[in-house]
């Protein structure tokens, strides 16, 4: 997926105190409530141009279609009969008129009472991103004009819109639509019951949760917008920014993401669970061979027993453990001490944590980087920075991935070996 990047994100690290004086940064960047409008640098606004004020009204009602009109208004049928003439003039053409009309050119609204016209206008629709089925209906978070181009009597808009968009894990989308080739889009099951079933969606390969809920996430979405010259918004042509990649057909099966980017859904880690993920790797580090072989002999046994053995470590009001799938959510490979390492313990500095691509509304996800001093089986010691990934619900941890440990280099070494100052966490993107 091509990556758009935004203007007007100040990053702020903040130090939560915690166990004795060892904290936690916090990357934190800032938020917005109302649609917040924001022009690319490089563009040099001129009279005839338009700004993202603008085209702030206009997606907000393009995105409001229902996933009911969605269905309706991505239709392609192939055949010209009655049922082509009588969705055209019932559903297609009035739902459009009805949300953009006001938008929209002349001559675009007078191609809408005669004719189709999916090339021109190009409209939200299911796509599939990672393991979730993503709506075309969502709310605006953000504009962003990146450039403007002038194209004689017309001006071509490249514009990146930040969403917050409804998701469902696949299972359940394919339990609720099928693919219809007579009308040429999704089309909702006739004998599905609207019901929440138990999901299986799995998260970076290794963990399963099971768990549906009214769930977001959050994305840019990159268009091209042709407008007649001039102050007042009038739209000649609607596209997508990659729309030349994908094969139409592809377009309309919801594998079409090539100008959406996954972006985390929140900006920010909270207070609460930033104490919380901290006092799990402070346990997990602190760690001897004999908490260790509890911990494997627990995981190997069953999942009552891996349950006590987090309660008797301290953890149990915070660990979730599911029994169908605590293995996968927590494997050994999250244990520190693990090949030639013999002991581990936090160096002076501060873990760091940031939101990760994979957060939904429901399910935040956090990459967490902790810098460690290890006693290797030679007696050397080397420092490490060990990398997690870190899921939450329900305001407790439901898993922990081991992702990798970086070997630090010698100007590392000393930074972690000094005081506890106040130091900014550079460089830490997902």
């Amino acid at each position: 997926m091509s990556r758009w990047s935004l203007i007007g994100g100040v990053v702020i690290v903040i130090l939560i105190s915690g166990c004795g004086n060892k904290g936690i940064y916090i990357e934190e960047t800032n938020t917005v409530g109302e649609a917040l409008v924001e022009e690319a640098v490089e563009v040099e606004q001129e009279e005839d141009t338009l700004s993202g004020q603008n085209f702030k009204a206009f997606f907000k009602d393009y995105f409001s279609f229902s996933d009911e009109e969605i269905l309706l208004v991505n239709q392609v049928r192939n055949h010209i009969d009655q049922n082509y003439w009588k969705h055209l003039k019932q559903n297609y053409t009035p739902l459009i008129k009805k949300k953009l009309g006001k938008y929209l050119s002349a001559n675009l609204n007078q191609k809408l009472e005669k004719q189709f016209v999916h090339s021109e206008i190009y409209l939200p629709k299911w796509v599939q991103i990672n393991d979730y089925a993503v709506s075309g209906q969502a709310q605006i978070e953000n504009i962003t004009i990146k450039s403007i181009k002038d194209l004689g009597e017309s001006m071509a808009y490249e514009i990146v819109v930040e969403t917050k968009s409804k998701c469902y894990p696949l299972p359940f989308f394919n339990n609720q639509y099928e693919w219809s080739d007579e009308v040429g889009y999704w089309t909702k099951k006739v004998s599905s019951e609207e019901k929440n079933i138990e999901i299986e969606s799995e998260i970076t390969n290794h963990y399963l949760f099971s768990k549906l809920n009214n769930d977001e996430i959050k994305l840019e979405q990159s268009f091209v917008i042709i407008t007649e010259k001039g102050k007042d918004l009038k739209i000649k042509q609607i596209n997508q920014s990659e729309a030349w990649k994908v094969a139409p057909e592809k377009q309309q099966q919801s594998l079409d993401t090539q100008y959406i980017n996954r972006i985390p859904y929140r900006k920010k880690v909270w207070h609460d669970e930033a104490v919380m993920i901290q006092k799990v790797f402070n346990t997990l580090i602190t760690f001897n061979q004999d908490d260790i072989n509890y911990y494997n002999s627990a995981y190997d046994e069953d999942a009552l027993a891996f349950e006590k053995m987090w309660a008797d470590v301290g953890l149990g009001d915070i660990i979730t453990i599911d029994k169908k799938h605590y293995k996968a959510a927590f494997s050994k490979a999250i244990i520190p001490n693990k090949d030639e390492v013999i002991t581990s313990r936090r160096t002076n500095e501060e873990i760091v944590c940031s939101p990760s691509v994979y957060s939904t509304k429901n399910q935040p996800r956090f990459i967490v980087t902790i810098p460690v001093e290890t006693l290797l089986n030679n007696n050397e010691i080397v420092y490490y920075n060990y990398k997690y990934f870190v899921g939450l619900e329900d305001g407790r941890v439901e898993f922990i991935q081991f992702l990798d440990m970086e070997k630090c280099i010698d100007e590392q070494k000393e930074e972690m070996n000094e005081s506890e100052e106040y130091v900014e966490a550079e460089g830490f993107t997902n």
